[in-house]
């Protein structure tokens, strides 16, 4: 089993339909299969096969409900939302270099509805290599406490915030029963022996061109996408991703 892992923050409105025509290319050039987080997860410790790829969002920006969700549920494609709850409780992503509005309680209510799942991104968006182990795990603790009460749904699945880890807070999952998995920001791909709490994810633009998606499937798009310096790689009227 071949299992990517897509990671977007904003598809902003102007972007909607490079980000259909990404998916698109995705299944239909490339001959990838779109599976849910859990359904892949499974698969991949149960020995499966196959080019299977999942859309996962970070941090809860007001577009993956208003933009992003549309185009998945046309193509029926069920993405990971890794959540962080304060940014929906002060109604603002604050680690962006421009804050920008969260989706509030209500659109993560459809948002599960409509069959999408939510993952942990800590509370406050905490880096772990800045904290404390003890309140890393009260970050944790805080994340799963909230999305609980406010969405009734028990988070099993992590992401690291900015990809940052060490061996203490790996260690820690490693010893705990409860985090099933967790995602860092690193491109390739993921596969059978893979650490299920050192997950690879590709860090996606919904603007990039198709240079940059052949960079994706090859496991070329490094972590420094992840730091704004992809920019040559934006969509443009000369290069265009085919449906």
């Amino acid at each position: 089993m071949k299992w990517n892992i897509l990671c977007y923050h904003t598809v902003d409105p102007e972007q909607a339909d490079v980000f259909l025509r990404q998916l698109r290319w995705f299944r239909e050039t490339e001959g990838y299969k779109f599976q849910p987080f859990q359904k892949a997860f499974m698969s991949r410790s149960l020995g499966g096969h196959g080019k299977i790829m999942t859309v996962t969002f970070d941090d809860g920006d007001w577009t993956a409900s208003a933009v992003a969700q549309k185009v998945l549920d046309n193509e029926g494609i069920h993405a990971m939302l890794y959540l962080t709850p304060d940014y929906v409780l002060q109604k603002k992503c604050y680690q962006a270099q421009i804050v920008r509005p969260s989706l509030n309680w209500d659109e993560l209510g459809r948002w599960i509805e409509a069959g999408h799942e939510i993952g942990s991104h800590t509370n406050t968006h905490i880096n772990p290599l800045q904290c404390e182990i003890n309140t890393f795990i009260d970050e944790l603790e805080q994340s799963r406490s909230i999305i609980q009460t406010r969405l009734g749904i028990t988070p099993h699945h992590f992401a690291y915030p900015w990809g940052q880890h060490n061996e203490q807070t790996l260690q820690w999952f490693h010893g705990q029963s409860y985090w099933k998995s967790a995602a860092l920001v690193q491109g390739r791909f993921n596969r059978a022996p893979t650490d299920p709490f050192l997950l690879r994810r590709n860090v996606m633009s919904a603007d990039w061109d198709l240079q940059a998606m052949h960079r994706v499937v090859r496991g070329r798009i490094a972590r420094w996408v992840y730091q704004g310096k992809a920019s040559i790689f934006r969509m443009n009227s000369k290069e265009r991703i085919s449906c």
